[in-house]
């Protein structure tokens, strides 16, 4: 793949780090195989976000879409997108509703109705695999969220996954109990809504306990929204098992860590990313203290400079904490930032190109590259994995080593 040399994108930064000549960024025409979403009267280019406010997805998909809304607000303060003439960035919303079909009737309407270039979103495995095929269809970039493998084995052109996905997920678990509490890693329980998510992340925690000697001592599905899930969490007790790992949305978690909580079970209970370091989770207050978090992203995260500015401004804007879905979506809306800046214009397949070639670092995350393979899947995501553990009513980073705040509890 052709790539160009790596820049950081920071708070105050990430616009001018990409600075063109004036020749260089004349105003785009937009369009291409999808909506044209530049605005000549404004000056402004229109990008969807597609995510969900409501539904199983509901709590995880507004924090994105929020992320999303503070990352444009401070490219739009810092000089909007400078290769493509210091034109700002505009947001069209659409709810998914959690819904795979609503999921795709929105893209076709941010598309064909709404002219935007390209789509942040869906969050959510069921939502991307849906969505995905339209994009392809208007050829309209969108950059995704689903921990599953099947979004980019499609292999559309025009979808890029943000997300870590599932096999990662399983692995680092393995890699993070052998690091701090290898016992644990001999006996595991996993509990997994029966979605695409869910079962997709069951598949691959068996997989991985393959690979690293590790017992599967009961596998459990239910349906999303369960609200006592107690019968499955004393089953796992049962067990022998020493870790419960909870494959599941942010209410199905909650659900869990009180259900662990009421059966006395004492199991370290781990689940993923923004479905656990969310603040859904932090106000279960003693049901949830422990429970770890695997992830890409953590609140607390030693040597990473920019990312107080970060939780502060989310703080000030939606009074309420950043969550890893936040960041996600602040994520996504600064890799779009670098492919307009590496296209150099606003035309979806231009940004397409964009989003396949450039490389970038974004400072509220840990060191790692968000960029892409040529599937359009994120590349080193195993070395951006970490493990948080809800210490004190804070999630505190307890690995790695090098990002860690905390040592393990329990």
């Amino acid at each position: 793949m052709q790539r160009r040399s790596g820049i950081t994108l920071g708070i105050a930064a990430a616009c001018a780090a990409a600075a063109m000549t004036s020749a260089a960024c004349a105003p785009s025409k937009g369009g291409g195989g999808g909506g044209g979403g530049g605005d000549s009267s404004s000056g402004t280019i229109n990008i969807g976000l597609l995510a969900s406010k409501t539904g199983a997805v509901g709590t995880q998909g507004t924090l994105f879409g929020e992320g999303v809304q503070l990352a444009v607000d401070q490219i739009n303060a810092d000089g909007g997108v400078k290769g493509v003439d210091g034109r700002k960035l505009k947001v069209t919303a659409v709810d998914d509703q959690s819904d795979p079909a609503t999921a795709r009737s929105g893209a076709i309407q941010l598309i064909k109705t709404d002219k935007v270039v390209a789509i942040l979103g869906p969050y959510g495995t069921s939502a991307c695999l849906s969505a995905s095929a339209v994009t392809q269809q208007y050829k309209t970039p969108a950059v995704c969220s689903a921990a599953s493998d099947a979004v980019t084995a499609q292999k559309f052109s025009y979808i890029f996954n943000m997300a870590t996905i599932g096999t990662t997920y399983a692995t680092s678990v393995f890699d993070f109990l052998n690091a701090v509490k290898p016992v644990a890693a001999k006996k595991i329980a996993v509990l997994y809504e029966d979605s695409a998510y869910g079962t997709g992340l069951n598949t691959a925690m068996k997989a991985a306990a393959k690979k690293n000697a590790g017992d599967i001592a009961v596998s459990l599905s239910f349906k999303a929204g369960t609200s006592d899930l107690s019968p499955l969490v004393t089953r796992a007790k049962g067990s022998g098992a020493l870790v419960i790992v909870v494959a599941a949305f942010t209410p199905d978690v909650v659900n869990t860590l009180r259900a662990v909580k009421t059966t006395g079970t004492e199991a370290l209970v781990v689940s993923f990313s923004g479905g656990v370091i969310n603040p859904a989770v932090t106000k279960l207050g003693s049901a949830a203290e422990g429970v770890v978090g695997i992830g890409a992203w953590n609140s607390a995260m030693a040597n990473r400079p920019e990312l107080q500015p970060f939780l502060d401004k989310f703080k000030a804007k939606y009074n309420t904490e950043a969550s890893a879905d936040a960041a996600s979506g602040w994520t996504a809306a600064y890799e779009l930032l670098a492919a307009l800046n590496e296209a150099k214009s606003a035309d979806p397949t231009a940004i397409r190109d964009g989003l396949r070639k450039m490389t970038v670092s974004i400072g509220i995350n840990p060191p790692y590259t968000a960029d892409f393979d040529d599937t359009g899947l994120m590349i080193n995501q195993r070395e951006s994995m970490l493990g948080a553990q809800l210490i004190n009513g804070k999630f505190e980073t307890v690995w790695p080593k090098k990002v860690a705040t905390a040592s393990i509890k329990g």
